[in-house]
Order: C-alpha cells, then structure tokens, then sequence
C-alpha cells in the first residue's frame, strides 16, 4: 500500500510521525477526507477548498498546493489500484521539542480500499444516539475525535451507529455526519456551530429542486417530532435514521422522501461518471 509522507510517495509501512509530533503530543492537526466513485475522486476540488479553509481557521498552512495535492491523489490511486477508494488528506502541526513551537508541519496522504456500509444501513435505517456537546471549532474538520471515541460503550446501549450533538436545546451535528429531517415537505438542517459537509452541499443543492429547503438552528423537541431524518456524509451518502435513543423516528421505517432524496443523489453520481466529471 502506497501513500505520500512529507512530499514523497512511500510505502505505507516505511513511514511514521516522530513521537514529538504534535498532532500526537498536542492533538494539532487536521483532515479532510472523500471517496471515489468509478476509481476516480468525488468532488475532490470542494474537499481542497475546504482542507484550506479549516488551515485558516487552526492557523497551521497547507504545506502544498491545490494543484500538487490533486496529482498526487490521482497517483497514488493508480498506485493502489483499489476498485475503490478512501482517500485522507492530513495536516498535523509537526514535529516540535518543547511541545509549543510550530516549525514544519507533517503532510500524508492515505488511500485506502473502501468498506462499504450494508445495504441494510440504507433500506432499513440506522439508529443513532443523542449526547450534550460543541465541538471546539466546529467549523474545521480538526483531528479531536475524542467525544466520539470516548462514546462507543454509550452507543452500543441503543444500537446507535452515529452521535448526534445537541448544545443548549439546539441540534447540530453527528459525529462523523450531518444531519437533516423532513417535517411535511420541509427539509431542515442545522446551519450555526457545524462542520458543513461537502456531502450537505450537494444534498442541499440536489433538493432545493424538489422541496422547500431551510438552513436554521433546529430545537431538540423538533427533532423528536421530525417526520424523517437523515445524515450525510461521504461514505454515507443519504444514510435514513429510523431511531434516536428509544424513540422511533415516526413510524419507525425509511422516509419516501429520504429514499427520494438518495436516489437523486446517486443519480447524480451515475450522470457525472456518464459525462466524465466526477470530480
């Protein structure tokens, strides 16, 4: 398996952040990750906008350019060769001896072969868990998953697949998603204290051509009451949730308009390999 470490493409076993690091000592660092489709990356232009904007947000520079970025992802997926892909781009603050100083930062690129999620996930809806918190800035894809991981007992208790925050009676996020509910032929979503998912965009822009579409702040007990819910994200797509906690979503089953919903996304998966401009 192949990656790019520090500039140099590598084989993945010949590589490793010096434990001085501080994306390991301090946890400072950040992401951006995106699948293929067709052996080719999904939107990869929006994921490098975004990987720049979180550098801005954290202070700590994108070592390369868009433009190096993007040639090295296409080379090592034909390196690879998977049939397809994840692909996670990472910026940590380097390594540094009082712990303090940012001199260099570290820069990998990882492919990896995709895991797809059971049809089930789809078909039959997920179940997710709700928990009292805000992510430190919350608009940068930073690597501080610590809530998440610290989590996983709590969610085998419901089941739950994914995490979705709450802070002050307002819904905002999952874990590793975002999150969406139709009321009537509404569909709603957080819009303050989020990451804003390249996958939102696109469900955003995708049902604003069928249904009246609202980005505002959503109550807890709105979100209770939703007739369907969903989350978003990559290598979710448009994922259903049929529960949270111990309560059923409505009647407990997918959502037409979720399913909908999905079938306009994979649709526009399906033009954009057909007219070769999946990215």
């Amino acid at each position: 398996m192949y990656c790019v470490f520090n500039g140099e493409l590598k084989e993945l076993n010949t590589t490793g952040l010096p434990l001085t690091d501080l994306g390991i000592v301090r946890g400072y660092g950040y992401f951006d990750y995106l699948r293929t489709y067709d052996k080719k990356p999904f939107l990869l232009e929006e994921h490098l906008n975004r990987l720049e904007k979180t550098a801005e947000l954290l202070h700590l520079p994108v070592p390369y350019s868009k433009s190096k970025i993007e040639a090295w992802v296409y080379e090592l997926l034909k390196k690879n060769n998977f049939s397809e892909s994840h692909v996670k781009i990472v910026v940590t603050g380097g390594p540094s001896e009082d712990g303090t100083s940012v001199l260099s930062p570290s820069f990998f690129i990882l492919v990896t072969p995709l895991t797809p999620y059971p049809d089930s996930y789809f078909s039959q809806g997920i179940h997710v868990m709700t928990y009292e918190h805000l992510r430190m800035f919350p608009e940068a894809k930073s690597l501080n998953y610590l809530t998440a991981f610290v989590l996983r007992e709590e969610r085998k208790k419901y089941n739950a697949f994914e995490t979705v925050f709450m802070y002050n009676g307002k819904i905002l996020e999952a874990s590793t998603s975002n999150i969406f509910l139709f009321k009537h032929s509404v569909l709603v979503t957080p819009k303050h204290n989020i990451l804003e998912g390249i996958t939102r965009q696109l469900v955003l822009r995708l049902a604003k051509e069928h249904w009246r579409v609202e980005e505002r702040d959503i109550t807890e007990e709105e979100f209770f009451q939703a007739d369907e819910v969903f989350i978003t994200a990559s290598n979710k797509e448009v994922m259903p949730v049929v529960q949270v906690n111990a309560q059923k979503i409505s009647t407990g089953e997918v959502g037409s308009n979720t399913k909908q919903l999905h079938a306009f996304y994979k649709t526009f998966i399906t033009d954009s390999i057909s007219h070769n401009r999946i990215q």
